[in-house]
């Protein structure tokens, strides 16, 4: 939590702040009620009548999923009112990969393409470049 307060302290990033510190409580606490729960997933039969896969899904709501028109959906946990950019944390990503790993070329030239946004060789060699002239993507947000 307190990495995310540290490094996300834009008033940008609140809600997606406030539904990822929920994530880390409220897993963390069913971890320790739970501390079988992995057994029971894998024992659980499947997933259309698997009662652990059913608990975590409503608990906990879907990762980010994207479909072969690189459109984006997040189920969100339950009883979350908070307005979540699974796009957002894509991005974070991209740069986190770039600070880690050394990846330049950023992974969401499809999700640019769908938003029309012009994609060029920055795309793939230097995407932070964007905010140069003005003409910004997700990853330069």
């Amino acid at each position: 939590d307190e990495s995310l307060t540290a490094y996300f302290n834009d008033k940008y990033f609140d809600e997606t702040k406030k539904w990822l510190s929920n994530i880390i409580y409220e897993g963390t606490q069913y971890r320790h009620q739970n501390p079988h729960f992995i057994i029971d997933l894998a024992e659980g039969g499947s997933i259309t009548t698997n009662k652990s896969f059913r608990e975590i899904f409503t608990l906990f709501g879907s990762p980010i999923i994207t479909n072969e028109r690189n459109e984006h959906i997040l189920y969100p946990q339950k009883d979350i009112s908070t307005d979540i950019n699974p796009t957002l944390l894509w991005a974070i990503e991209q740069i986190f990969n770039l600070f880690i790993y050394g990846e330049k070329s950023c992974e969401m030239v499809n999700v640019c393409e769908k938003a029309n946004i012009k994609r060029d060789i920055r795309c793939s060699e230097k995407p932070w470049d964007r905010l140069k002239t003005g003409d910004s993507c997700q990853f330069c947000l």
